[in-house]
Formats: structure tokens, sequence, C-alpha cells
């Protein structure tokens, strides 16, 4: 499990989200949760999200996670979404932390199984 935090580019607006994954079967069964600032009305919480690229259109939600299958990649991407901001930036070059794991985020929605 790992809880980091995410503002969409250039806003100080943010959304923590707690990482939570889970191996079964050879797979990865994955969940995101998240969490906003005190007083935030629900249109914006939606607008946090849909800038971040985690919300579903099509069931009208925020994204909730994936279950992919193990294997070499797979694994390495798990490793790099439990990893601190401060290590991550460790293997990320020269992007922050929090868009390159957005980009892993991105990866994982492209790999369900």
């Amino acid at each position: 499990m790992n809880t980091f935090r995410l503002h969409p580019l250039g806003e100080t607006l943010y959304v923590d989200i707690t990482f939570k994954v889970k191996e079964k079967d050879n797979k990865y069964i994955i969940d995101f949760e998240y969490s906003f600032e005190n007083n935030l009305d629900e249109k914006i919480k939606n607008n946090i999200i849909k800038k971040l690229n985690l919300y579903n259109n099509m069931i009208e939600s925020y994204y909730k996670g994936e279950i992919i299958h193990k294997n070499s990649l797979t694994e390495q991407l798990i490793s790099y979404m439990l990893l601190s901001d401060e290590e991550l930036e460790k293997f990320s070059g020269r992007v922050i932390s929090e868009c390159y794991r957005l980009n892993l985020i991105n990866t994982i929605k492209l790999l369900w199984d």
C-alpha cells in the first residue's frame, strides 16, 4: 500500500491517492482510493479527477483500479507504484514523481486483464 499526492498541472488543489495491491492466481488486484481537502464540493473533486484523467466517463465514477496479469513488466510497475516520491524520482529521470506516477497509473489502465 502507498499513499501519494497528485495535483492537476499548475494547480494548488490536490488529491491524495491510496494505491493498494493484492496478488492472487498470478494476477495483481489493484485498487485506488481518493481523499480530498476538507470542504471541497463534489464538482471541484470531479474536476480534479477529470484533469488527472482518473475519471471513468462510461460509468461516471472515479477510476477504481484493475486486475492485471503478473509478469516481469507488471512486477516492476507495481514496485515503482509502491515507492515514496523521493525514491521514485531516482528512477524517473527529469520527470517529477507526480507526473511519472500518473504515467504509471495510465499504464496500469492499459494492461487490464
